[in-house]
């Protein structure tokens, strides 16, 4: 009697199993509707900046958007990206009093803010490059 009742918790198990696999499916990470990917560099004054953050806004819709890490070599790389036209902004405050001293680059405050850093890009469905060019004026 017990063999038999495990069999059939078994026989659930499995079928069940089946049906949440069939339903996520079994591929890669795959993007929401109207996002992608995009790799970039944040450079100062030519030089990529050691690090902080990089911010991306849909325009006109600041609940569409995205964070990712500054590389040490100034390269980013971020998913889930909003397609169309984007805003940027860039950080580096929080290396200042939390990160290595030696990846701490101060940029010009406006950069931290999507409306006031003036950095635009626009992003389409596939990968995107994006370079981030910021003055020290």
């Amino acid at each position: 009697m017990n063999y038999l009742r495990l069999r059939t918790l078994d026989l659930r198990f499995a079928v069940l199993f089946i049906s949440v696999v069939g339903l996520v499916g079994c591929g890669g990470p795959k993007q929401p509707p109207n996002r992608t990917l995009a790799k970039g560099i944040v450079k100062l004054n030519g030089t990529p900046l050691k690090g902080g953050s990089v911010h991306l806004e849909l325009a006109g819709d600041s609940v569409r958007q995205t964070d990712c890490i500054i590389n040490e070599d100034g390269t980013f790389i971020v998913d889930n990206v909003p397609v169309g036209e984007v805003l940027i902004a860039v950080e580096t405050e929080s290396l200042k009093h939390g990160g290595p001293p030696e990846s701490y680059v101060q940029i010009p405050r406006r950069y931290a803010d999507v409306k006031t850093s003036g950095i635009k890009k626009t992003t389409q469905l596939g990968e995107n490059e994006i370079v981030v060019d910021l003055e020290n004026k």
